[in-house]
């Protein structure tokens, strides 16, 4: 089943509108996530990695949640009045959202998910060196063609294969990885700005984008931070 996120704001509508950014974003960056959505004075029925908890809803989260009880897990406290955050610190939240949620402050706190399953995330086998090796797919950037192969660029590193980038390009999931250009690839998740040559990533590079694609990329990219918007827009 992977790992189990639960959500209990205040309205069914907050509720939808945040499980469904979640499921998004699962999807981009490729870690298993179930996710349950709790009403009002409904305890989680499963045994949850992350708890995305609406202080405005009234009530507390589970006691197995509060004081930083539980290894591995996460308490994720969220209320439109920024006074609540203080009465929280004894509950030792991961994180403390003020409402409305703002694009920036939910992606930081799903990212604190990556860090702590990092090792949940779906991979792609690769060869480097004679050697086999699984790379995160969250963790790959861009890929540009070079002529012996292609040249991955991830968070922390780069990595030479020998493999052509359409072929490795066929190995990757659609929607989330994009041809951007016959040389390059990027991933969409990673996109924080369009340019007007290209699109700019996370590590600062700029990766050009080919006139023919240049509208599915935009479109792609706009209709990304469309879900993302209207998700956090509570």
């Amino acid at each position: 089943m992977g790992l189990i996120f639960s959500v209990r704001m205040s309205t069914p509508k907050e509720n939808c509108l945040v499980s469904e950014a979640v499921r998004r974003w699962a999807e981009l960056v490729r870690i298993p996530i179930t996710v349950r959505d709790l009403v009002i004075g409904e305890e989680p029925d499963m045994d949850p990695d992350i708890l995305l908890w609406d202080l405005d809803g009234g009530g507390m989260p589970p006691d197995a949640f509060r004081g930083g009880k539980r290894s591995g897990k996460l308490l994720v406290l969220c209320a439109s009045a920024e006074g609540k955050a203080i009465g929280s610190y004894s509950m030792h939240p991961a994180d403390f959202l003020k409402k409305p949620m703002c694009l920036s402050d939910l992606r930081r706190v799903l990212e604190k998910a990556v860090a702590v399953w990092h090792d949940e995330l779906e991979r792609v086998d690769v060869l480097c060196g004679g050697f086999k090796r699984s790379v995160p797919q969250y963790d790959l950037l861009w890929a540009e063609s070079r002529q012996h192969g292609t040249l991955l660029h991830t968070h922390c590193e780069e990595i030479q294969i020998r493999e052509t980038l359409r072929d490795f390009c066929a190995r990757l999931p659609d929607g989330v990885f994009l041809r951007c250009q016959r040389s390059f690839l990027v991933n969409l998740y990673h996109v924080r700005e369009l340019t007007s040559v290209g699109v700019k990533l996370d590590d600062g590079s700029e990766i050009p984008v080919g006139r023919r694609v240049r509208e599915e990329v935009q479109s792609a990219c706009r209709e990304l931070q469309g879900v993302w918007r209207t998700a956090v827009s509570l």
